[in-house]
């Protein structure tokens, strides 16, 4: 699984605001393209909003050199301001101590190594950066951000009880207490 969490900032005078995840994997990594494994979620204080199918996209097709997917919300502040509104008598919604959290899982596949460079995975967000656009506009984005999944190697050897080594045994390893 992975989490990425960041501040909605104050998008007072904007129409629309966009926010768009990039996301690169490394070849080690095999993203679930499954909307039942991605979740948004914007939280304010002890509320909270799981964004709908609808409401946001996975591109998969067209993307930057390197990247995977992006996860795109066109305009995630109409959806901030449709089921968080405090608005004050200036109709200016409250914005503040708002945070995003986007999870999604991938899989450690047949390319994972015991090193860095197959398993690492970045993401970048890029946003709406301009109050005077109809949100169509600039965009601004944040440095990558790069986490490394290790994986190990593991190795063992089966012996009896008088620590005899058995020719041919195997060694499983279960998720599950019945194997």
């Amino acid at each position: 699984p992975f989490k990425y969490t960041s501040t909605i900032p104050d998008m007072y005078g904007y129409e629309t605001y966009k926010y768009i995840w990039h996301d690169k994997m490394g070849a080690g990594l095999t993203f679930h393209n499954d909307k039942s494994e991605i979740s948004i979620t914007i939280k304010q204080g002890s509320k909270s909003y799981k964004l709908a199918d609808g409401e946001y996209e996975v591109v998969m097709d067209g993307l930057a050199d390197g990247e995977t997917f992006n996860i795109k919300v066109d305009d995630i502040k109409k959806i901030v301001d449709d089921h968080f509104d405090n608005m004050d008598k200036d109709k200016k919604n409250d914005y503040s101590n708002m945070t995003v959290e986007l999870t999604y899982n991938a899989t450690v596949n047949e390319n994972a190594d015991t090193g860095r460079g197959a398993n690492e995975n970045g993401v970048q967000l890029e946003f709406s950066n301009n109050a005077d656009s109809n949100g169509s506009g600039e965009t601004g984005k944040t440095p990558w951000d790069t986490v490394v999944v290790f994986t190990y190697e593991l190795d063992a050897t089966k012996v009896n009880n008088h620590n005899k080594q058995l020719a041919g045994a195997q060694f499983r390893l279960y998720s599950d207490a019945d194997c």
